[in-house]
């Protein structure tokens, strides 16, 4: 029963955020800051989940979690611009193939980490490495030179 309440109370936040609240606050604050709010909640929401005491925490980390969604239009965005229209198509596919990719390899993640003694800190670990590790690459190669 609290699975169903959870999934239905995710997709309304992120429904909501990506929904709504994308077209407010990414012309407010820009493409690239959006992307580094994005990140940034997406990495406090890993940690959040990681060492959430009990199942309440989870719904209340779930409405500052949702705010990482406004990070995925605007990379989207960022990327769109660079291309020129005749690839855009190729471009749009490129993008879709590799979150797939990343889809599939993330269910293996799952399952080859099913096995262990405490599967939902080894798993939101990894998200967290993985989110830092993308926030700091991106500030290091992309940041700095694209206008925002």
């Amino acid at each position: 029963m609290h699975v169903g309440y959870s999934l239905a109370f995710v997709g309304l936040m992120m429904a909501i955020v990506q929904g709504g609240l994308s077209r407010i606050l990414i012309p407010k604050i820009g493409p690239v800051n959006s992307i580094y709010f994005g990140m940034a909640m997406a990495i406090f929401g890993y940690f959040a989940y990681a060492f959430a005491p009990s199942g309440i925490f989870m719904y209340l980390i779930m409405v500052p979690f949702s705010l990482s969604g406004i990070a995925g239009p605007s990379i989207q965005g960022l990327v769109a611009n660079q291309v020129p229209p005749n690839a855009q198509g190729e471009l749009q596919g490129g993008l879709t193939s590799l979150m797939s990719v990343t889809a599939i390899f993330g269910i293996l993640n799952r399952i080859l980490n099913l096995p262990s003694i405490n599967l939902i800190f080894l798993t939101t670990s990894n998200e967290i490495i993985s989110s830092i590790v993308f926030y700091f690459l991106f500030w290091k190669f992309v940041g700095p030179t694209i206008d925002s």
